[in-house]
């Protein structure tokens, strides 16, 4: 019996093992739904991280296609801070969800400013690539250049050297011997400027000079920026953003050169001038090709045609000759392959003399051609150079359907409706007087009307700043618009705010737009964060 009553003494004691042991087993199956948790929420987090990555990304590459489409269009050409936050704001990714929107702003390079919407015209900058380099174009150049605030002779002639083809030094210049000597391997390019940061390595030049207190060359004011010395860059912490040259200069503009179809334009210098002819013909008439391919071949009568201003050498540019009674303007053509290739009387079988600047030149001209019936003189279908309102009747459609560039665009005009004074001042042709005009007739006129690239230059004559002999020497320097745009996009939700943006270039002078630059910047300061919104 004792026997049995201590064992089942014993027996009775198990339940004080087994508890402990289930709680192990509870606590061990806690901690296993615990983790197993955790880890899902951690993935949760992730995928939910991974979503909101994907929805910014797709925002910010949806403010890029609506550039891209805009920049071949007149939409994005607004002048009014109403219009252009219809156009730039609070643009939804979808219609199914309007949480996700961008928008598309200018650098906001004053502390106070408000946020302005819109994009940037590279072509109201002076593209540094597209100046000539050749000995007459470069006394060009050097005006354009030394216009620029705080340029000197030294930066000039090197930033020409850079450019051109040859190492040999202009006299305030350096070539690759210079940059040898430093152990600069590579340097010069000899060629185009990849991006503006590579014109501080320009002989005269530094990175100072280019981009000032803009340490991160993006346009914006940051905080590091506005901040005296507390942290680099120097600045003097006044609210403005100084920018240096980087305000004036660009490295890449362009205008298209096609129609609103897609199809190119009719190109005035064309090569071929039997082609040129018959494409003429096509469009206008028999009478309007003669005066357009006898000017090419001949040049004008009536005035004296600068010397075309282009990057090649001055063996290659066109040579402009007096005509046999003396008189200026007629310059003779020489002899091509083809020698049988005649239009109107005309034999097309010659390389021509004059390169068209600008249309402006198919008014008020008068060509004095030769053919076998004798001397002709022959009149711009389009008026004489008193009848300013036959620019403004005919213009828009010779826009629309003749270009004096290739079907690879215009490169290097200036947006005179955009541009900097400073731009404005090195353009040829115009004077200090001329210039304050132009600039007075600009903020009260093409700013209160708004002006597509159709007649955006024409105004130029309407308020009488420059007369049509003055715009026929301006003619190759200056524009209305331009097809590449730069701009920040900013992608927000609409319970956070701003969450990414973005830098980019788009280049519209082709089909497709060509994406030139891209680059993801951090999210918008907060200080503008009650503005975005």
């Amino acid at each position: 019996m004792r026997f049995l009553s201590q064992h089942h003494g014993n027996a009775t004691c198990r339940p004080g093992f087994v508890l402990p042991g289930i709680l192990i087993v509870i606590l061990l199956l806690t901690m296993a739904v615990y983790s197993f948790s955790e880890q899902m929420i951690n993935d949760l987090e992730f995928s939910v991280a991974q979503q909101q990555s994907i929805q910014r990304r797709c925002c910010i590459d949806s403010g890029v296609a609506y550039i891209a489409a805009l920049s071949r269009t007149d939409d994005w050409n607004r002048d009014t801070q109403d219009d252009a936050e219809r156009l730039f704001r609070n643009i939804p990714i979808s219609e199914s969800d309007k949480d996700w929107q961008f928008s598309i702003v200018v650098p906001r390079t004053v502390r106070d400013d408000l946020i302005r919407y819109g994009v940037v015209d590279e072509s109201a900058k002076l593209d540094i690539n597209h100046l000539a380099v050749d000995e007459e174009g470069a006394k060009v150049s050097r005006q354009r250049l030394l216009a620029i605030p705080g340029m000197t002779e030294q930066a000039t002639d090197s930033i020409l050297d850079w450019l051109d083809e040859d190492d040999e030094p202009r006299p305030n210049g350096a070539e690759r011997n210079y940059y040898h000597s430093l152990g600069l391997e590579g340097m010069p390019d000899n060629g185009p400027f990849a991006s503006l940061h590579r014109l501080s390595f320009v002989h005269g030049v530094s990175r100072s000079l280019v981009f000032a207190e803009d340490s991160n060359g993006d346009g914006w004011l940051d905080t590091n920026e506005d901040n005296g010395d507390e942290s680099w860059p120097a600045d003097n912490a006044d609210g403005i953003l100084q920018r240096g040259w980087s305000e004036f200069l660009t490295v890449r503009s362009g205008e298209s050169t096609l129609r609103e179809d897609g199809e190119h334009k009719i190109n005035v210098n064309s090569d071929d001038l039997a082609e040129l002819f018959d494409a003429l013909v096509q469009e206008f008439d028999q009478d309007t090709a003669l005066f357009v391919t006898a000017l090419r071949l001949y040049g004008p009568a009536n005035w004296q045609a600068p010397v075309q201003v282009t990057r090649q050498s001055i063996e290659d540019r066109i040579r402009y000759q007096l005509s046999e009674d003396g008189s200026e303007g007629s310059q003779e053509p020489r002899q091509t392959e083809k020698q049988n290739e005649s239009r109107g009387g005309l034999n097309l079988g010659v390389e021509p003399a004059h390169v068209i600047g600008s249309l402006y030149e198919l008014f008020g001209t008068t060509v004095r051609t030769k053919s076998a019936s004798g001397k002709t003189i022959l009149t711009s279908p389009w008026g004489d150079k008193d009848k300013v309102e036959s620019i403004s009747k005919h213009m828009p459609r010779l826009r629309d359907v003749l270009t004096t560039g290739p079907a690879e665009g215009i490169r290097g005009r200036v947006n005179i409706n955009e541009a900097a004074v400073e731009i404005l001042r090195g353009i040829p042709g115009i004077s200090e007087e001329k210039l304050t005009l132009m600039v007075k007739e600009r903020q009260s006129f093409v700013r209160s009307r708004g002006l597509s690239h159709t007649d955006a230059t024409a105004w130029l004559l309407d308020r009488k700043v420059f007369t049509l002999p003055e715009l026929w020497t301006m003619g190759p320097y200056i524009t209305g618009r331009g097809n590449v745009l730069s701009a920040t996009i900013v992608a927000y939700h609409s319970r956070t705010g701003p969450v990414a943006r973005a830098l980019v270039v788009v280049d519209g002078t082709k089909y497709p737009t060509r994406i030139l630059k891209h680059a993801d910047k951090s999210s918008l300061p907060g200080v503008f964060r009650e503005q975005i919104k």
